[in-house]
């Protein structure tokens, strides 16, 4: 897990080739004029989700993680906690669903504090719970899917 300020996003080149094209997206587009839904970056290697929403209380979310892609979430406007925790710390709530590359989980974490313009990286082994308020605000995020 990685979590930093768009500005430092280039200091990530390097991991892989896809997490290099992503990094350029997401510098390179203006976000303000996108609506909600889903970019083509590079077909099913890389994609973009626009994505506006409600937060929601703690005990509202889940945790999930994802088998065959690195998520970078990044607020666009607004701020929301999202938690952490290994995925080897939590419970499995469920099956992993293939079509959605994802699994709920269940645990305790650490909650990061995420603002407008920073980002968090959550690799295949990074558990991860999002959406979560301190006070209900609005979001707006683009969440860059890219596959491993």
């Amino acid at each position: 897990m990685i979590l930093d300020n768009l500005k430092n996003i280039n200091c990530y080149k390097g991991i892989s080739k896809n997490m290099d094209i992503a990094i350029d997206y997401l510098m390179n587009c203006n976000f303000e004029d996108s609506d909600v839904g889903k970019y083509d970056v590079d077909g099913e290697n890389i994609y973009c989700i626009i994505q506006e929403y409600a937060t929601k209380a703690i005990e509202d979310g889940k945790f999930e993680a994802h088998r065959n892609y690195i998520d970078i979430q990044l607020v666009l406007k607004g701020e929301e906690y999202i938690g952490y925790a290994p995925v080897k710390d939590l419970i499995p709530i469920g099956d992993y669903d293939s079509n959605k590359d994802k699994i709920n989980l269940s645990g305790a974490g650490e909650m990061h504090l995420i603002k407008s313009n920073m980002f968090g990286i959550y690799f295949p082994h990074d558990g991860h719970k999002p959406s979560i308020h301190h006070t209900e605000t609005n979001i707006k995020k683009a969440v860059v899917k890219i596959k491993v």
